[in-house]
């Protein structure tokens, strides 16, 4: 028994991003505009759009209590209340162009990366910058965790909501929020972005666009080498764990695959199309 359905044109091509706790809101996008939805009614509740002259959607990501928003290169962050739709804060980010954004699971840290692949967190709760980041290199306390001088791609926090995985189109960097030391700081020109974390947390997998179509795995504590899989799915849209955080699939338009990550090996093949988030 359908329990909700998106309202005409909405229905088709829509992307569930996230619900509210209590079920009542959805979070959905499609063709560049995202929209929280009553599920009682059918009604939107917002609408995020790009803002007036600009061709950029805006950037949004939501989660059980909360929906985070900012335009696209914008200089704000806003927080809403997923159940109610009320603005709850707006952060200001100074000199910041918003391109990223990503919150802690229990949605009370907001991280942007800007145009500048600057990293700068914030305290949901207050709105004040998080500023205990060392920089190792420099010696010294910074307030923006800089990647590399190049092109951010995804921004992640881990299930534990103790890192931060920041992945530029040619290095990858986690960090410990906590110490605000890199424990995982690595160079590829081929990253594609698309990352996953094990529901426990202890682990992430990044999809690399190299020929060999491989996947690295790595063992969030840093300290060894990560795990190389090759999948055979063709143009990779989604990695996920399994819940025991054994095997992972990795699923394209037209095909998925299970890989068992101690082996390496193939598990199971099959055409199918696996769009959702992870």
């Amino acid at each position: 028994r359908s329990l909700f359905a998106l309202p005409g044109d909405a229905r088709n091509g829509s992307e569930v991003i996230a619900f509210s706790s209590d079920q009542r809101r959805l979070l959905a996008s499609k063709n560049g505009a995202t929209t929280l939805w009553d599920t009682e009614t059918g009604q939107p509740v917002l609408t995020f759009a790009a803002s007036p002259g600009s061709d950029d959607e805006p950037i949004v990501i939501g989660g059980k209590r909360r929906v985070f928003s900012a335009d696209y290169d914008g200089a704000v962050i806003k927080i809403w209340d997923a159940n109610s739709a009320a603005l709850l804060k707006s952060i200001g980010a100074s000199g910041s162009k918003i391109r990223l954004l990503a919150a802690s699971p229990e949605e009370n840290i907001v991280a942007l990366a800007d145009a500048n692949n600057g990293i700068k967190i914030f305290d949901a709760d207050t709105g004040a910058q998080i500023n205990k980041f060392v920089d190792a290199d420099l010696g010294k306390q910074i307030n923006t965790l800089t990647s590399e001088r190049t092109e951010m791609l995804s921004l992640a926090f881990a299930p534990d909501g103790n890192h931060l995985l920041a992945v530029s189109n040619n290095a990858t960097k986690l960090w410990d929020i906590k110490s605000g030391q890199a424990v995982i700081s690595t160079d590829d020109n081929n990253n594609t972005g698309l990352t996953a974390f094990s529901p426990d947390g202890s682990r992430f997998a990044l999809y690399s666009s190299s020929s060999k179509n491989s996947i690295r795995v790595w063992d969030v504590q840093g300290g060894s080498r990560p795990l190389s899989l090759t999948s055979t799915v063709k143009d990779v849209k989604n990695l996920l764990f399994s819940p025991d955080g054994r095997t992972l699939w990795v699923s394209g338009d037209k095909e998925i695959e299970l890989i068992d990550i101690a082996t390496g090996k193939s598990l199971q093949i099959g055409r199918a199309s696996c769009r959702e988030r992870v």
